[in-house]
Order: C-alpha cells, then sequence, then structure tokens
C-alpha cells in the first residue's frame, strides 16, 4: 500500500478516497496549542462541581475579541446577546465558540463548548483607563 493509499480515508456513503486534509490536521492543532496557551494564561481551573471550567485575564472586551480571533475558528457569524453584539464559530475539533460583551458577572466572555456539554469560559477584566 501506497503512503497516499495509507493517508486515505474512505467515504462511507459513496465508497470514495479522500486525502486526509493535512492543513485541516495542523490548524486542528494550532488551535489546540492556541487554546491551551490562553487556558493557561486565564489560570483556567475547574472551580465548582459543574461542567465549566473558569479563568480570567485583562484587558476587556478588545482582548477577548483578540483571542477569539487568535483561534482563527471558521463559520463565523456575529450574533446578539442580552449583553450586546457578539459573534460565534467553530473550531477543527468540534468546539463551538463564543465571545459576548457581558455575562453575568458583568465581565466580556470567551467561551469553549465542548461537543460533549463541557465548557471553558474565560473571563475579562476591564481596562482600567486611569481616568
Amino acid at each position: 500500500m501506497s503512503d497516499a493509499e495509507d493517508d486515505a480515508e474512505t467515504n462511507a456513503s459513496t465508497g470514495d478516497k479522500t486525502e486526509v486534509c493535512t492543513d485541516c490536521k495542523a490548524k486542528e492543532e494550532q488551535q489546540k496549542n492556541k487554546q491551551e496557551e490562553l487556558e493557561e494564561e486565564a489560570g483556567v481551573e475547574q472551580k465548582t462541581k459543574g461542567k465549566t471550567r473558569h479563568g480570567e485575564k485583562d484587558g476587556g472586551f478588545d482582548e477577548a475579541n483578540k483571542d477569539f480571533d487568535s483561534l482563527k475558528p471558521d463559520n463565523v457569524k456575529d450574533i446578539d446577546t442580552k449583553y450586546g453584539s457578539g459573534r460565534t464559530g467553530s473550531l477543527e475539533n468540534g468546539d463551538k465558540i463564543t465571545v459576548r460583551p457581558g455575562s453575568s458577572d458583568g465581565r466580556s466572555t470567551l467561551q469553549i463548548r465542548k461537543p460533549n456539554g463541557r465548557q471553558t469560559e474565560i473571563r475579562y477584566n476591564p481596562v482600567n483607563l486611569g481616568f
């Protein structure tokens, strides 16, 4: 069997062989590394018995948007939330990601939801403009 055949997957519905998307695998790995980096920066940890892990960073909604963009999600759409306009998208591994300008405690939030219902929320402390 050739290397190309080793890297091919069979489509169950059509029986066609398709090349495994090496760019997709690379993007998924980059997103995973960036997500781990963000979680480390935010000190994400399991603080309750629930399904949500929490962390926090400084920088407000601008920083939350930068972090959202750094994960390079696909299918990004603008959304309206009770806190204002945000965005949502999906990552290569199936996680859904949302950034919104508010939350129950008032801070901007980056939320990453796994297909199994577990999620990570990073709250962004507002920028102190020193006025």
